[in-house]
């Protein structure tokens, strides 16, 4: 598809903005306009709020003022946008926010300076001016780029209304040139009601695409039984191995439009709902992109998709006009260059009023199962998957496996039974059951002597306490709009203390708890509870840990409530307690000249347990106290040097983790 075909095509969908209004745009920098992320990208449970423009890995370039206005607000942090500038432009009816800068320009920097200088710190300033105080000029230097808050070195470039909700600089023309188009990664189907198949599975499936004549395909045809929904992985490098985000994407059903996502300008109060829109586990996984939703929650409140109404992008196979329907899934990125992804689905209808008998077996399927190997909840049912200990040998294609479809009938725990549609693969010796989420299952479910569903917690929208043991989670109203079912499960009663042998080891203090389900985002927070056993030390000395799926522990983070350690989450996990009483590890990096703090010596500081409380340092040259300061990014602590001290000196520095260890060093330092 030429890139003329491309354009009209873009100008037919609606992608393009209304940019050229504005005219040609200036933009804050005078070097080469290269992205590293863009507007609404994915950043978990966020999205990213303007664009980051590179600065050659350098600080100081000069930063214009884009049009006429005032400044509104300047803020000095430590972590956050650092340096940041808020320039009101009321031609543009906008307001522009510059982050990571390493000083302002002009009377705003000898203000702020000013107000440093008195407070006795190095941020701590948020102010905020009215429009007479701090005017400027279109092509002004306001500021200087730097790292300020986080790096590496770059600029924010962030576009907002006057309420603050975040628009896309595109809209006002701001494009940076591009020729490359994205690329589409794996296509899902989803599940989006209790008892839909995709190709014969109560679970979702991951497709592989292929490019054909520049369109790429799914390959495979999906079939389909009752609402499922669709998902996309798509990213645009841009030739700079950087994923962005894009600036519209539309799915279409045999030539009518479902859903159309344009990525132009949300509120910081929704921007919880990202997860909502970007799948956020499939985008946090390596070689995906970032995985859109091509379907709306009734939940969403977020405009990118506004013109559509809740559950749009749904596919009913009952409503299907006929038994294959083509699907086109096509997309632009910033820089007007756009992709399209076709694709075909099948529409199977399915009984599942056959009865089908797995009390005894029958010949080499063996088809009584014997285990359950995967438990899955979603928001529209539970899914549990069985198996028996042989298999068929003989069968070499997937292609020619042998599926059954029909129902069973299941107990719950006090002995009652419900049918329950189920699909036996007899290749796979593998039995699906796919159960409601519904009170009932909450003492679990057994199909003969099997236990196929353990002990539940059933939590719909108006909330719920459960706990097991030594764990505690509540639900509050709202914590959930679908019903979903809830397990709290001892995995390792005995875990390996966290640590090596160079690093030492930090004690475990509870057994590894698993919290499902933990392949959902919630729309509230959870509130998690764990409590600590046969424990007599500080308590303070405690936390939670994270498990992954290859048993490494990372710090989740938490606070000490009456014994217990609690904190909150929007996802199901694995966690443990562990004892930190190992200080931070700390080595001498390097003297240099720090852009703002002049002359010092760096030190890199890492810390096995809970984290290095950064602004923490305490430090002496030939025991007289200097200052000290950090990076909140690069961990590392800066000691100052004063002026006029000789060769050679001895410099010490203290640094403390937040589970109040203090870590020392001395280093004598002759050249």
């Amino acid at each position: 598809m030429d890139k003329f075909k491309l354009l009209a095509w873009a100008l037919a969908l609606g992608f393009l903005s209304h940019s050229s209004a504005f005219g040609e745009p200036r933009w804050p920098l005078d070097i080469e306009i290269s992205q590293s992320s863009s507007f609404a990208e994915f950043r978990g449970m966020r999205f990213h709020a303007g664009l980051d423009l590179r600065t050659k890995q350098t600080n100081g370039f000069p930063v214009y003022a884009i049009e006429d206005g005032f400044i509104s607000r300047a803020s000095v942090q430590f972590t956050g946008y650092g340096y940041g500038l808020y320039i009101d432009h009321p031609k543009l009816n906008a307001r522009v926010v510059y982050g990571h800068l390493k000083c302002f320009n002009g009377p705003i920097q000898d203000y702020i300076s000013d107000k440093l200088k008195a407070k006795g710190a190095r941020h701590g300033i948020n102010e905020f001016f009215k429009s007479d105080r701090f005017p400027v000029k279109k092509g002004q230097i306001v500021a200087y780029t730097g790292e300020s808050g986080a790096g590496p070195s770059h600029l924010h470039f962030e576009m907002r209304r006057f309420n603050d909700d975040p628009i896309a600089p595109c809209q006002f023309g701001f494009r940076p040139k591009d020729d490359i188009p994205p690329s589409f990664y794996k296509f899902y189907i989803e599940p989006m009601e209790y008892g839909a198949v995709i190709d014969n599975s109560f679970f979702g499936k991951t497709y592989s695409l292929y490019k054909k004549k520049g369109l790429f395909k799914v390959s495979g045809q999906p079939e389909i039984s009752g609402k499922v929904g669709m998902q996309i992985g798509i990213a645009d490098t841009n030739g700079m191995g950087n994923k962005y985000g894009i600036e519209s994407i539309s799915l279409l059903l045999n030539g009518e439009k479902l859903i159309q996502r344009k990525f132009y300008q949300y509120s910081y109060d929704n921007t919880r709902e990202c997860p909502f829109v970007f799948d956020y586990f499939k985008s946090n996984m390596t070689g995906t992109g970032y995985v859109i939703n091509m379907f709306k929650y009734p939940f969403e409140t977020l405009p990118f998709a506004q013109d559509y109404p809740a559950w749009s992008g749904v596919i009913d196979s009952k409503k299907l006009a006929t038994d294959t329907v083509p699907f086109e899934i096509s997309s632009y990125d910033y820089g007007s260059n756009g992709i399209i992804l076709n694709g075909t689905l099948k529409r199977a209808e399915y009984d599942f009023a056959k009865l089908m008998d797995f009390s005894k077996n029958d010949g080499p399927h063996n088809n009584s199962p014997h285990s359950v190997t995967k438990i899955e909840t979603t928001f529209f049912g539970t899914v549990a998957l069985c198996q028996s200990p042989i298999y068929i040998k003989y069968v070499k294609k997937p292609d020619i496996i042998n599926y059954s479809k029909g129902c069973t009938e299941v107990k719950d725990s006090l002995g009652r039974l419900h049918l329950i549609p189920c699909i036996f693969a007899s290749y796979h010796n593998t039995l699906e059951l796919a159960f409601r989420n519904e009170p009932c299952w909450e003492g679990g479910a057994w199909l003969n002597d099997l236990q196929v569903l353990p002990k539940n917690f059933y939590i719909d929208s108006n909330g719920r306490k459960i706990a097991e043991d030594a764990i505690e989670v509540e639900f509050k109203k709202d914590t959930v709009h679908f019903p979903i079912m809830a397990r709290l499960t001892n995995v390792n009663d005995k875990p390996a203390d966290g640590g090596t042998n160079r690093d030492g080891f930090l004690k475990a203090y509870s057994a590894i708890w698993k919290f499902d389900p933990d392949n959902l985002i919630f729309d509230k927070e959870a509130v998690v509870k764990i409590k600590p056993r046969a424990y007599n030390g500080d308590i303070k000395k405690l936390g939670v840990y994270n498990v992954n799926n290859s048993g490494k522990y990372s710090h989740n983070g938490e606070e000490v409530d009456n014994g217990w350690l609690k904190f909150t989450t929007r996802s199901g996990g694995r966690y443990v307690i562990l004892e930190d009483l190992i200080p931070p590890a700390i080595t001498y990096a390097r003297h240099f000249t720090h852009y703002q703090l002049g002359n010092v010596y760096a030190f890199k500081c890492s810390d096995l347990g809970e984290g290095v409380s950064w602004l923490s340092g305490i430090a002496t040259i030939n025991g007289q106290k200097v200052e000290t300061y950090a990076d909140s990014d690069h961990k590392e602590v800066y000691v100052l040097i004063p002026k006029g001290i000789k060769l050679p000196h001895k410099v010490k520095l203290s640094v403390s983790d937040y589970a109040g260890n203090t870590g020392s060093i001395t280093s004598t330092i002759s050249k």
